[in-house]
């Protein structure tokens, strides 16, 4: 499995996004979204921030958890 912030980068690079419009899309600060790239922030997050964070980069939770290893 991948780690939360390799899953991010990836997806945000598939969508063509910059950390900043991401970060815009989910009404949170730049600095949140490079921290959970860098492995600062590691654990899942909430689900509904997961979900609003999945529909941001055009995929899904399943997808999310998935990645992570926390379903197969």
């Amino acid at each position: 499995p991948m780690s939360l912030g390799e899953w991010v980068r990836l997806r945000r690079a598939a969508a063509n996004i910059t950390q900043r419009e991401l970060a815009q899309r989910l009404d949170i600060d730049q600095s949140q979204i490079s921290k959970m790239e860098r492995g600062v922030t590691r654990l899942l997050p909430p689900i509904e921030e997961a979900r609003a964070l999945a529909e941001a980069l055009g995929t899904t939770v399943e997808d999310l958890t998935r990645s992570l290893g926390y379903t197969s």
